[in-house]
């Protein structure tokens, strides 16, 4: 016991090796109650989800002896604590110790290396994703005198059981917490010391931990699922997950959304079980579902998602397809040729299979020609066709590819025609520019000839604003169909393009949509969590353009690095590009860049291009920390974006629970150690922390910080990670973060939050029906107006519908301030919307 613990981040697990030696590492140090938690730098233990662990003995060394009562003596100390709710639960004698098992095997050796003076090690598994632990497994060591009945030359076998098991439901080391009073979880023992016995740290840690009167968690077994197949094989089986717990404990599931992945059912009650099947049709072979969560919240890699009243377990699943033995891409060929003309454009035909396999190819139709016959896999080859002296007419043939005991027949198509006729590719084209941009706008257009022939063409423009670059030509080939705004009125136009040839379906024609907007323009640049003209912006901040005609079309950026230029749209913050993130006519989303930094106190200037047309600039105020909490309806006011440990969002139906761990998502944090560049995704390792002292203020209170800095895997967006008071006086209380002494916009926890009000004006002197939207409106909700609350009608949906008659005394011209209270908890009304009344 009593050894060294270190942590290894290992996939998806956090890894505790208990072998102690010194202090495990924790996240928060000592509690008032003389205990510490197992963790990582970054986060705590928040327990095991079902406050049960099974448990087997290694039936060689622990069975029908007085090693196996001193074990089953210590399992019951544990699950005896009054006010806690924590069971060890024996389940049989096993020396299996497989990972991902769920259960907790007692073993001694197991062909772990045990370091110098180390008497036993415990390894426990911790979800990064929730904190929660999955797995645990002990082992004694051989080498060292372990007895239940020690000599004073021997160690007491219990007090090291105690110990462990300390270990395996979520507690540390407590050597540094200056108890003077008797411990378990001390470092160190002597030989001949018994301890039987838990103490004060102990069971104020398990309590901590483990509190309630009965299990409400489910535990799953296994903890992941791996299926394997073969690309354009059948369907992997099914496999079962088994779902335990207290009786009467519901769950729910559900699958990260790969389109391959099935479950069900989606809910039950224990004992049951989730069936697991996997539908890789059209899959390419290769292995999927294998990048861990990384981040907060967790990335796409594929799981399985248990939720149930003590929280939810993501059970992470792997398909690995197989390369077949011979597959061919695309599966048919077709040409076109004219007759007399030229040979047709080859077509590319991809082998796929098992790599190094040796394959050949032959052809049935003297027409149809592959440039290889033979090699291995994989393999890309041409396949030419030679049409020379072919008449009018269609013909059929096939390429028989054969690797191994397989073969594979390709179909090809062939068609001859005695006239030529053009393909034109797009048929429809739309294009747009501000008002007043005497610069051409184009879009190119494939003038294409059927069978690659020769075909002469003129094009003509059915309007003054519209034309065609160039004139004429010779298809194959490409061509651009522009148009000029110039003195166009903003609104819509149509026109066409007719392109003539000689021959059938002549003349074809291209329809034009022409859409002429407003001029580019900038109308504030705004924090993109809250969109607070008075708040000053940051770098590496989320920041927010809007105005009218910034980009020609919506676009969003496909990965990392960022780009600075999306759509045909550029920033330039000060002088310098902005990494983007979506452009639209009306809005525009970057980072700040990191150049900022060095301009806080000051302006900057911000303009933005739509194509080579920049919009009037504008000038932004800089800081150097401006927090702004995102919120749940995106307008930086009612809930923010607040997630339990397990992701799920924080709402009325799912309020703060007192002690849990919370994310609370910001952006404008200020400066971050690592700095994180413009362009890139945060990294996960090491993590960036703010620089300087931030603050979770939940309730009025501090709450005890875990982590504050950028989320792993995104841009500009930060997060900040807390343990929730103990004692809360709201059911949705107010939520703050603050940055060396900024504090950021006011949201709740979970709270009535209004998105819009409808109509904007009232009338004075008449009762008038005012309907609003927004979410977590209770049934029982009624609208503040005036100092009065009048009852209102709640529909639900994915925005909720509130609807009240407003009556006519309330009604005094000016703005009218509404926001929606609970009639149950009036102390808590969301944010207000203003109606003018006149």
């Amino acid at each position: 016991m009593i050894g060294r613990t270190s942590l290894l981040l290992l996939g998806c697990s956090l890894l505790a090796w208990s072998a102690e030696t010194g202090n495990p590492v924790a996240a928060a140090g000592c509690r008032s109650g003389g205990f510490v938690l197992i963790g990582s730098s970054s986060f705590e233990v928040a327990g095991k989800a079902d406050s049960t662990l099974n448990v087997t003995f290694d039936p060689a060394n622990y069975q029908n002896n007085g090693f196996d009562e001193a074990l089953r003596t210590a399992m019951t100390k544990w699950s005896s604590v009054s006010g806690s709710n924590w069971k060890f639960n024996f389940t049989s004698y096993s020396s299996d110790i497989s990972g991902r098992d769920g259960k907790m095997s007692v073993l001694r050796g197991g062909g772990y290396s045990f370091p110098e003076g180390v008497l036993a090690v415990t390894r426990t598994s911790v979800s990064t994703e929730t904190g929660q632990i999955v797995d645990a497994d002990i082992i004694f060591s051989p080498g060292l005198p372990l007895n239940s009945f020690p000599n004073n030359q021997e160690y007491d076998f219990e007090l090291v059981a105690l110990h462990e098991m300390g270990h395996a439901l979520g507690l540390g080391h407590n050597d540094d917490c200056g108890t003077t009073t008797p411990t378990i979880m001390h470092s160190t023992v002597d030989v001949g010391e018994q301890k039987r016995d838990l103490y004060d740290a102990e069971i104020a840690g398990v309590k901590f931990l483990y509190s309630g009167s009965g299990s409400r968690g489910v535990s799953a077994a296994p903890l992941g699922v791996d299926f394997q197949g073969v690309e354009g094989g059948p369907f992997p089986g099914t496999q079962t997950i088994t779902l335990t717990g207290a009786a009467g404990t519901t769950w729910s599931a559900a699958t990260s959304g790969e389109s391959w992945l099935e479950i069900s059912p989606s809910s039950g009650g224990v004992a049951g079980a989730l069936t697991v099947r996997v539908k890789p049709e059209n899959l390419a072979s290769g292995l999927y579902g294998s990048s861990s969560p990384k981040s907060i919240p967790p990335s796409t890699a594929a799981f399985v998602l248990v939720s149930s009243a003590a929280g939810s377990q993501h059970l992470p699943i792997t398909l690995n397809l197989l390369p077949p033995a011979l597959r061919v891409i695309p599966g048919s060929l077709n040409f076109g040729a004219l007759a007399g003309g030229p040979n047709p454009e080859p077509q590319i035909l991809s082998l796929i299979g098992r790599l190094g396999s040796a394959w050949s190819i032959t052809s049935t139709a003297p027409w149809l020609r592959p440039t290889l016959t033979s090699g291995t896999l994989t393999a890309t080859l041409s396949v030419n066709v030679v049409s020379a002296g072919m008449a009018a007419g269609n013909y059929s043939g096939s390429l028989r590819v054969t690797a191994g005991d397989v073969t594979r027949e390709v179909p090809a198509q062939l068609e001859v025609t005695s006239e030529p006729r053009l393909q034109l590719d797009p048929a429809t084209i739309s294009l747009t520019s501000p008002r007043g941009v005497r610069l051409e706008t184009c879009a190119a257009v494939r003038i294409g000839s059927f069978g690659n022939a020769p075909v002469s063409w003129t094009a003509s423009a059915s309007e003054s604003w519209l034309s065609v670059l160039p004139g004429s030509g010779q298809a194959p080939g490409p061509a651009f169909v522009c148009a000029v705004a110039g003195a166009l009125a903003v609104g819509n136009y149509a026109g066409s393009v007719t392109i003539a040839y000689r021959g059938p379906n002549n003349p074809q024609t291209i329809a034009v949509a022409f859409r002429v907007t407003p001029p580019a323009a900038v109308s504030r640049a705004v924090s993109g969590a809250t969109f607070d003209v008075d708040q000053p912006i940051v770098a590496g901040q989320l920041v927010t353009l809007f105005g009218e005609s910034l980009a020609p079309r919506t676009a969003q950026a496909g990965g990392f690095p960022l780009p600075t230029e999306l759509a045909d749209c550029r920033v330039l913050v000060g002088g310098i590009p902005a990494a983007l993130l979506y452009v639209s006519p009306g809005q525009v989303n970057f980072v700040a860049p990191a150049a900022l930094a060095g301009v806080a106190g000051s302006t900057t200037v911000i303009t933005a291009y739509n194509g080579r047309l920049a919009a009037p600039s504008v000038r932004a105020r800089v800081a150097a920390r401006a927090p702004g909490v995102f919120t749940v309806l995106g307008n930086g006011a009612g809930a923010g974006a607040i997630t339990h440990a397990d992701g799920s969002l924080v709402s009325a139906a799912a309020p703060l629970d007192p002690g849990e761990i919370v994310s609370v998502y910001l952006t404008g944090l200020g400066p971050l150690d690592p700095s994180v560049p413009d362009s890139d995704a945060a990294p996960s390792s090491p993590l960036s922390r703010a620089v300087g002292e931030v603050r979770l203020r939940i309730d009025g209170k501090d709450a005890e910080l875990l982590f504050a800095g950028a989320s792993p895997g995104f841009a500009g967006l930060q997060v900040a990670i807390g343990r929730v008071p103990e004692s809360l006086s709201r059911r949705f209380p107010a939520v703050v973060v603050e940055s060396q002494g900024v504090s950021s916009n006011a949201t709740t926890a979970g709270g009535p939050s209004l998105l819009e009000v409808s109509p904007a004006s009232l009338s004075v002197g008449n009762d008038s029906l005012l309907t609003i939207r927004g979410v977590n409106l209770s049934g029982a909700s009624g609208v503040l107006v005036g100092g009065e609350t009048i009852p209102a009608t709640v529909t639900d949906g994915p925005l909720q519908t509130l609807r009240v008659i407003l009556p006519a005394r309330l009604l005094k011209p000016g703005p009218l301030s509404v926001a929606v209270v609970d009639t149950k908890a009036p102390a808590e009304p969301s944010n207000a919307l203003a109606v003018r009344v006149e």
